[in-house]
């Protein structure tokens, strides 16, 4: 059962609104909304608090995988990269501007256009591999993602040709302590001080862009572009893909919780690909 499925269905048997249940928890009404809508992924420990606060208990147990998946598989798998980019956009734009999410947010949520970034960086020649949870879309999860993870090619003259990218975009940093997003200096000079294993949040007038040269569990561009291939994105739109084991081998070495609780689809999505092989 997915973890929104899960809440709302423990306040359903405890017969709660959602304002009661998170009174019982000890947190916002909006921290019930979100995770019910599917707008925020819970910890483990977040679980079991609104669980418990309705009155019953979190059990866990070995089953077979979740059948409702497999179908969900099943259709993405018959759309193309292209149809599978323009059904997550859709998806991200409608579970970022719903429940819990302030004016500000839900206006910087319709902006997410993931072909505008590709286009403005294939446009541009730089050289990059997508990786992280668009490039587990492209690959056919049903994963919710609200931004895109790019890994250049960390040459001097790709360098300066990704920083025009970016500058024709808007780009700006973003910061979780920040309201607002930050100017930089969006130079080949900036990427190039970078230590390797630096992730750089930005955000754009298409959306979310996240830039690292060394993701985790992975030396960076060469060993990704090893098993990465070319898919079409968007018409005539070509970009490099990540092979799902090089972004299910990054996501496991990263370790966050949004991760984890991602890995065990994704490992399933594999196989499935891998039975097809």
């Amino acid at each position: 059962m997915a973890i929104s499925n899960l809440v709302r269905e423990a306040r359903r048997r405890a017969d709660l609104s959602q304002a009661e249940l998170a009174r019982r928890a000890g947190v916002p009404k909006s921290t019930v909304g979100r995770i019910e809508s599917a707008a925020r992924v819970p910890s483990t420990e977040m679980v079991e608090r609104l669980v418990r606060a309705a009155g019953l208990a979190v059990s866990v147990s070995l089953s077979d995988p979740d059948p409702g998946t497999n179908s969900m598989f099943e259709r993405t798998l018959r759309r193309s990269p292209a149809e599978r980019l323009a059904d997550a956009t859709r998806v991200a734009v409608l579970s970022c501007a719903g429940v819990g999410k302030s004016r500000r947010q839900r206006m910087a949520s319709t902006d997410f256009d993931p072909e505008r970034m590709f286009s403005a960086l294939v446009d541009a020649e730089v050289r990059f591999i997508l990786i992280g949870g668009m490039a587990a879309v492209l690959h056919g999860d049903v994963g919710v993602t609200v931004d895109i993870d790019v890994v250049p090619e960390p040459t001097d003259e790709n360098l300066q040709r990704l920083a025009a990218a970016l500058r024709g975009l808007g780009t700006r940093l973003r910061s979780e302590g920040e309201p607002g997003a930050l100017a930089f200096d969006c130079s080949a000079e900036f990427f190039r001080k970078l230590p390797p294993a630096s992730i750089v949040y930005m955000t754009t007038e298409a959306g979310a862009l996240d830039v690292t040269f060394c993701p985790s569990g992975t030396s960076g561009y060469t060993d990704l572009k090893r098993d990465a291939f070319d898919v079409e994105a968007a018409d005539r739109l070509h970009i490099l893909l990540a092979s799902l084991a090089d972004v299910i081998r990054s996501k496991e070495a990263a370790g966050r919780e949004t991760d984890r609780l991602g890995l065990p689809r994704l490992r399933r999505l594999l196989d499935r690909l891998q039975g097809d092989g």
